[in-house]
């Protein structure tokens, strides 16, 4: 089963298990780029037949510091414009190791890919500012290195399984939000290029994917789905950053079932970060302009706050009354 009509194909995992695997690639690397976690899987390609997902399907292994097989933190640290570390490590490294008085030596992005999104004019010189620092770098830099750094990790991981690959033998998918108009995706296709995944804009080595339409291969797969040809139904994925709503057809198509897009894509900038934003506006007018600008050059203390608030938020339960430690600046004015 495909996609027809204006719709693309997949997400990460959900893709690389059911791509068609007649193509110039012996592995194919799908990496869901989030705007709050990062992850990846790949399979080798076969010249007959589906990708078994159950065992033909291979996960990223462990990032540092993270405790599963999942996604790491899309967060990224520069040094005087150099990567220093990526992933939770990265949120590590700026909570543990940066004193208040070394702060401006370096630069830390997290949460940055809805920038993406919600600038009206973008291009590859579109910059993303370090919220503390003010400092700015170029989206592509900043997404580049972070493609970078996902790519050495899987070559890793391929190389430790006794894998021995080229540059043209990898098939790379990246997903992108459905709502994403075409300059974030030419700048997400600029950052691969810069990021080393391909070595052209337009290398065919690269395949940039719709999210819910990952999710919707993966549901009608993977999860025992029964539909048949003219049923309807609609995904709605939830993520970090977006929300994003579409609408779908199985249709008979000779022999075979497709999946049709039966109305534009919809959705917007809801996600769970947009949470975010609205807690720490309200912590901002409670204790004002002045103290939130100390506690963000505190990258310790703010970092853990962080922390604290992602975990009462996920942990978010309406019959139950909840509260979250303030950090120490802000307890004492309280």
């Amino acid at each position: 089963m495909g996609f027809s009509g204006n719709a693309t194909s997949s997400e990460g995992e959900a893709f690389v298990r059911h791509l068609n695997p007649a193509l110039n690639h012996k592995v194919i690397c799908a990496i869901d780029f989030g705007t709050s976690g990062t992850g990846y899987a790949y399979a080798f390609t076969k010249p007959f037949g589906e990708i078994d997902p159950r065992s033909e399907v291979f996960p990223n292994s462990p990032w540092p510091l993270d405790n599963s097989l999942g996604k790491t933190s899309t967060s990224i640290v520069f040094q005087n414009g150099n990567i220093k570390e990526f992933g939770t490590k990265a949120t590590n490294f700026m909570a543990t190791k940066v004193k208040a008085s070394q702060r401006s030596e370096y630069q830390y992005f997290h949460n940055f890919k809805m920038q993406l999104f919600t600038e009206k004019t973008l291009n590859s010189h579109t910059l993303l500012r370090d919220e503390t620092t003010g400092k700015t770098m170029t989206a592509v830099k900043v997404i580049g290195e972070c493609l970078s750094h996902v790519k050495k990790a899987f070559v890793s991981q391929i190389t430790l399984a006794s894998h021995q690959i080229t540059p043209s033998d990898v098939l790379w998918v990246v997903t992108v939000p459905a709502i994403w108009k075409d300059g974030a995706k030419k700048v997400m296709r600029e950052a691969a290029c810069l990021g080393g995944l391909i070595n052209s804009m337009n290398s065919e080595s690269l395949m940039l994917v719709l999210e819910p339409e990952a999710a919707s291969m993966w549901c009608l797969k993977n999860q025992h789905i029964e539909l048949k040809s003219g049923d309807n139904y609609i995904i709605v994925d939830c993520g970090g950053g977006t929300v994003d709503v579409t609408y779908h057809e199985i249709s008979k198509v000779g022999n075979s079932e497709q999946v049709k897009e039966v109305y534009p894509v919809s959705g917007g900038d809801w996600g769970s970060t947009a949470i975010d934003k609205r807690f720490f506006s309200l912590i901002k007018n409670i204790f004002g302009d002045e103290m939130y600008s100390e506690l963000l050059n505190d990258s310790k203390n703010y970092l853990r706050f962080c922390e604290e608030w992602e975990k009462m938020k996920c942990s978010f339960d309406k019959e139950e009354e909840m509260s979250i430690n303030l950090p120490r600046k802000l307890a004492d004015k309280s």
